[in-house]
């Protein structure tokens, strides 16, 4: 089987792309690293892509990109979904280009494309530096922060991101009687969280960023009171990933999560249960309007 190694990138249905550019850029401090007609890249590291904008009267998810280190194991994972019927698309030449990628395996499930990208493209000519977020963002090796998605099927949901894109599970989580599940495929604590709910407004609840000093976090929560980045959970210690965070409001409606400290997992790291009753500390309003 084979197992993706990191949350690469997202890419996102927004409506107006030059709002979008002024809270990536201005407000968490990503740097925009392409644009080609309706679409814009956005670096936070050595990666020419993070995030990606693409204009859709459609704000949601538009995909998952996930990678793995050979291109052997786009092979291997297409004979996986061969064997499996399930469907798929192998995406090269220019269309793989769209995502600054060689080759590409694009899967629909759940309404949601997932793509497992090999051969994605860097930067290193020009090093990365944030307009604001002076000692950068944590990501590298660790991906893009983690992804929170609301699933019609948790079972089934749970066994496309074990069985074909190969993720660990960290933990389940019970909010009175909603289970919440964590799932990784790197050391961050998770790139993935689902929660069940058949009919959701938008498939992705939030998305998550993590900086790489305590300092250019709390310089995230003064520039949001000066921008149009409205905070709607403030900021709080989460009791499962350990991160000091709080969350804003995209223009595209799609929440943020601007975080520091996140939980590092050992690769033998048992799965773990938890009651929630709240943060460790903060997160007092708001989680219910994610």
């Amino acid at each position: 089987m084979v197992a993706v190694n990191q949350l690469h990138y997202m890419v996102l249905g927004v409506k107006d792309l030059a709002a979008w550019e002024e809270f990536a850029t201005k407000g968490v401090g990503l740097v925009v690293s392409r644009r080609q007609g309706d679409t814009v890249h956005y670096r936070g590291d050595r990666d020419v892509a993070r995030i990606i904008t693409v204009q859709s009267d459609h704000e949601d998810v538009q995909a998952i990109g996930w990678s793995v280190s050979a291109e052997a194991d786009l092979d291997e994972l297409i004979a996986q979904l061969v064997s499996e019927g399930i469907e798929y698309s192998d995406v090269r030449g220019q269309d793989a280009r769209t995502r600054n990628a060689i080759r590409l395996v694009r899967i629909m499930f759940d309404g949601v494309v997932h793509e497992v990208a090999w051969g994605l493209a860097f930067e290193d000519r020009i090093p990365f530096q944030s307009p604001v977020a002076i000692e950068g963002f944590r990501l590298g090796e660790l991906g893009l922060g983690h992804i929170a998605m609301l699933v019609s099927d948790m079972e089934q949901s749970d066994r496309f991101i074990t069985q074909i894109l190969g993720h660990k599970v960290t933990g389940h989580m019970f909010v009175g009687p909603t289970e919440v599940r964590f799932y990784r495929c790197s050391a961050r604590h998770h790139s993935i969280g689902i929660v069940q709910d058949p009919s959701p407004p938008r498939r992705v609840q939030h998305i998550q960023i993590e900086y790489n000093s305590m300092d250019d976090l709390g310089r995230a929560l003064d520039r949001a009171a000066q921008l149009p980045m409205p905070v709607i959970v403030p900021i709080g210690k989460h009791n499962a990933d350990w991160v000091i965070s709080f969350y804003v409001r995209s223009p595209s409606g799609v929440a943020i999560e601007l975080a520091h400290g996140g939980r590092l997992m050992r690769e033998d790291e048992p799965t773990e249960l938890e009651i929630f009753s709240g943060s460790v500390w903060g997160h007092r309003t708001g989680m219910d309007k994610l």
